[in-house]
């Protein structure tokens, strides 16, 4: 039930802060978004996928969706 209000309140989250960001003006999407945005998005999903498929998140898992998050940070920070 967790998982769902998760994914649900992302899905909502994601796509109505967008609708009225272009409703205010149309949106510019630079390269950055598509090499570093979308490349730790799509890595991310995958591992909380699995991770959500095996039905266990361990302490161990959970240090590491925060690396990711921290290398996430890094990345954006550095470039």
């Amino acid at each position: 039930m967790a998982t769902g209000n998760v994914v649900g309140s992302m899905i909502f989250f994601v796509t109505t802060n967008v609708g009225v960001l272009a409703l205010i003006q149309p949106l510019q999407i630079s390269s950055a978004v598509w090499t570093v945005q979308y490349l730790f998005f799509l890595a991310a999903l995958a591992v909380v996928l699995l991770v959500l498929y095996r039905g266990v998140v361990s302490r161990p898992i959970g240090v590491g969706l925060i690396g990711m998050y921290g290398l996430y940070w890094v990345v954006n920070y550095l470039g």
